[in-house]
């Protein structure tokens, strides 16, 4: 493949491996760490950073030695602590009040939120807490007067890492320069298992006052690690091996950790998840952080109480495995295999769309598991008692796929990541973290990938150090819209927010490409006042602000959040339904659709060069979609994904419904309970977070209850034009077309890339040229999900059409270069 530039140059994230691999406390630092808070601020700042490894007691032991030195000394001080994970501050809140936690001068002092009075509490909150808190008067009016603020930095920096980065520093001068809201005194202490000069220079330089690195290390020892295969735990670099060997490979690591397992008291063990699963219910049922917090500490505590006859630890062994896909490697035979030895093996999956109450049990539950997390979770989870990490890619799947901003391309696209240095370093720490070191021996192994030599033990020093970066790749347009917004102060002015401190000049080269797109789309807006940035585009951008994040839509999808904002303004109720519809799609994916359709989906099809086996299967996938769906999705589903899976959709609510008033019935007294228990399916069980989520953004947009989602989602056709409009304004990016000869390939509108297209084509694209006896229609145009890359092929998946008169309308209204790129050319 023909090597190309990227133009970001990712040496600019300043990322440094970390300067010790070996378990250190936090302790070794108490000192220096303690000489830095009593010093006096000077003049109003003071700046440190803490470079620790990970389970070092960085976000624990060290954090209750932080706030009592500053409350010892400074009463009045406002003291927060802002994981970079969203769950972690819960996490923390719920164990610190626990009777399990040893942090005594922690107890009843935590707060799970930014609260806005100055009472004696660590305030434990998340990234976007931290930035609301900022905009409102909880941080942003004459109180408090002094704040010390503690958080973590990103590894794998996202668009709201960084822009809290830059708020931050846009915060404190405006603070600064209003003599009712200068602050007296501000302390900034940032940790992480690395450092990122780039980002204490950008912090020196906007508090005014050095930045004093604290790093804890064991002896003289101070040389970058990482640099060779030597980790800190033991390692055993796999063979790939053959899909089929899979089950024994991991039969092996089971049993070595697992296996040796005493059984434990039956009853015992039966009453501990008794109350695990009756206080996650509870759990379940409470949406404030603080609530669900202190229902964390409550489960701790109850099961605590439970004896058990012995070491509960002996009866939680887990193994880890971080895998690359959702799917999950094939355990069951080796668990079938334990579990003929009297050991049963409870098996949990955590993703990045997992809620809290799914990483508490897979936390608390008691009896030996296996975790499977997904490696896109950014924490290390606080499971106990880890005898083993797998880290695992998968045999016949691909690796991760991450969202890039290719420059060569000019377009955004998924393509396989490589593991790096600093992931396997993270990985290894789930079992640092959360094990009792010393009372069990543990394992860490990790698969070889022979595709290429990256996943051998002895390529490692070629190896990436640090992960990707979000916030400039598959982010990029969030993180360029968000920096377009204007902050708020107490004349009724705006400011401009500041650029965040790791963009170089190639990187803002590729805001202005970011920002000239989202003008198109109709996010954005220039005055003349405003100069080279953009700012936001009325009423509809500044609902796109709030969708944004929690606990809205919280997606960074900035093509999705444009279209849902648009569901405020559609012209009629069903349009707004059958919007609040798509976006549900759109954000829960194929957890929509019926496992029926799922599990067809993932069957392999013929090749499409087996013209004829290939055609047969389309076919009969589509007859099967056919015969399962209703409503508009029906009436439209030649024209592609988006309408198949709506009327897939429409099915499964209106079958939810049904079974609701059969559950409803029998309740009060008709029926049979075990009929009605076979008649409720599966799939319709699985549709209650699809059908809330649904229920969820129509109260949001006044939309009542629908009692029919069938007929309250029928169009005509200038309703359904509606619809295509709002699709092609919000996608316009991500058009592909279609001529009419067969076989020549389509075409990526923005990039004019060759593409093809992937496995089931929603779309048949060249088939409607072909029936079309009208010589004029030479094309079609479709709107696609994603881009696909590998060597050197770009596929794109999931094609729903666009009228073709739209897209003209569209250029001739904006241009004929409007759906192309000026990146990097005329921005250079």
């Amino acid at each position: 493949m023909t090597s190309r530039s990227n133009p970001k140059d990712y040496n600019l994230l300043g990322i440094e491996a970390p300067s010790t691999k070996k378990w250190v406390s936090w302790e070794t630092i108490k000192g220096d760490l303690g000489s830095f808070l009593r010093q006096g601020a000077a003049p109003e700042a003071r700046l440190a950073h803490v470079e620790g490894p990970h389970g070092s007691g960085k976000s624990t032991g060290m954090l209750e030695y932080v706030w009592d030195e500053i409350r010892s000394s400074s009463p009045d001080t406002m003291v927060i602590y802002v994981p970079s994970f969203k769950y972690e501050a819960m996490l923390l809140g719920g164990y610190f009040e626990s009777s399990s936690s040893p942090y005594e001068k922690l107890k009843g002092k935590t707060y799970v939120a930014i609260k806005g009075d100055v009472e004696p509490k660590l305030h434990l909150a998340t990234i976007a807490g931290l930035r609301d808190a900022m905009r409102e008067d909880v941080l942003h009016g004459t109180l408090p007067e002094k704040i010390a603020l503690l958080m973590d930095l990103e590894p794998a920096p996202t668009a709201d890492g960084e822009l809290l980065l830059s708020e931050l520093a846009v915060w404190y001068h405006m603070r600064s320069e209003d003599e009712t809201r200068r602050l007296s005194e501000f302390t900034l202490i940032t940790m992480a298992t690395f450092s990122r000069p780039p980002v204490h220079e950008f912090m020196r330089g906007h508090l005014g006052t050095r930045c004093e690195h604290i790093v804890m290390t064991v002896g003289d020892e101070s040389s970058q690690c990482l640099s060779t295969g030597d980790f800190p735990l033991k390692t055993e670099w796999k063979p790939r091996g053959e899909a089929a060997d899979t089950p024994a490979w991991i039969g092996d690591v089971l049993h070595d950790a697992l296996g040796g397992m005493q059984p434990g008291s039956e009853e015992s063990i039966e009453l501990l998840n008794n109350l695990v699963d009756e206080s996650l219910d509870k759990l379940s049922e409470r949406e404030d952080a603080e609530e669900m917090a202190r229902e964390l500490t409550a489960i701790l505590d109850r099961t605590a109480r439970v004896d058990v006859g012995h070491d509960k630890g002996g009866l939680c062994r887990t193994v880890v495995v971080i895998q690359s896909d959702g799917e999950g490697i094939d355990v069951a035979d080796a668990i079938e295999d334990l579990a003929e030895k009297d050991v049963e093996i409870a098996d949990f999956y955590i993703s990045d769309t997992s809620t809290f109450a799914d990483l508490v049990l897979a936390m608390v539950h008691y009896g030996p598991k296996v975790v499977r997390i997904n490696a896109k979770v950014p924490v290390v989870l606080h499971i106990p008692n880890v005898t083993a990490v797998v880290s695992y890619d998968g045999y016949d799947k691909p690796r991760p796929l991450v969202v890039k901003f290719d420059s060569y391309l000019r377009q955004f696209e998924s393509s396989p990541m490589p593991k790096s240095r600093m992931d396997l370093l993270k990985e290894q720490s789930y079992a640092m973290k959360t094990s009792h070191l010393g009372t069990v021996d543990i394992l860490f192994y990790s698969c070889d990938r022979p595709e290429n030599d990256h996943g051998s033990s002895a390529n490692l020093d070629s190896w990436a150090l640090a992960p990707y970066a979000p916030a400039y790749d598959a982010e990029l347009l969030s993180l360029a819209f968000e920096l377009c917004a204007m902050w708020p102060d107490d004349t009724g002015q705006a400011r401009m927010r500041l650029l965040t401190p790791l963009l170089s000049a190639s990187n803002y080269r590729l805001l202005g490409e970011m920002w000239r797109r989202l003008v198109n789309i109709g996010c954005l807006r220039y005055l003349p006042e405003s100069g080279r940035r953009p700012v936001l585009n009325g009423p509809k951008a500044n609902l796109m602000m709030r969708l944004l994040g929690p606990p809205e839509l919280d997606t960074r999808d900035i093509p999705l959040v444009f279209f849902a904002a648009g569901i405020r303004y559609a012209a009629s109720a069903p349009v707004k339904r059958v919007m609040v519809r798509i976006t549900t799609l759109k954000l829960l994916g194929d957890r929509c659709l019926p496992s029926r359709i799922t599990g067809l989906l993932r069957e392999d099809f013929p090749p499409q060069n087996d013209v004829s086996a290939y055609a047969d299967r389309v076919k009969h996938f589509r007859e099967v979609i056919a015969s399962e769906s209703l409503g508009v999705g029906a009436q439209e589903s030649e024209h592609g994904e988006i309408w198949m899976k709506l009327g897939l959709l429409l099915k499964t609510e209106e079958e939810s419904l049904k079974d609701g008033s059969k559950q409803g019935g029998n309740e009060n007294g008709g029926g049979d309970a075990s009929e009605v228990s076979s008649e409720v399916s599966s799939d319709t069980q699985g549709a209650r977070p699809v059908t809330e989520l649904i229920s969820t953004l129509e109260r949001f947009f006044g939309l009542g209850p629908s009692e029919d989602p069938v007929r309250d989602t029928e169009l005509g056709p200038d309703e359904v034009r509606a619809v295509n409009v709002a699709l092609l304004n919000s996608w316009m990016y991500r058009l592909v077309l279609f001529r009419r000869h067969i076989g020549e390939p389509a075409v990526e509108v923005t990039s004019r890339r060759q593409v093809k297209v992937s496995k089931f084509p929603w779309l048949d694209a060249h088939g409607r040229l072909e029936s079309d006896p009208n010589p004029v229609n030479r094309s079609v145009y479709a709107f696609y999900s994603c881009m696909a890359e590998k060597d050197g092929t770009h596929t794109i998946q999931n094609l729903t059409e666009i009228p073709k008169d739209l897209v003209l309308d569209l250029m001739e209204e904006k241009g004929v270069d409007v759906l192309g790129t000026r990146y990097p050319d005329v921005l250079s």
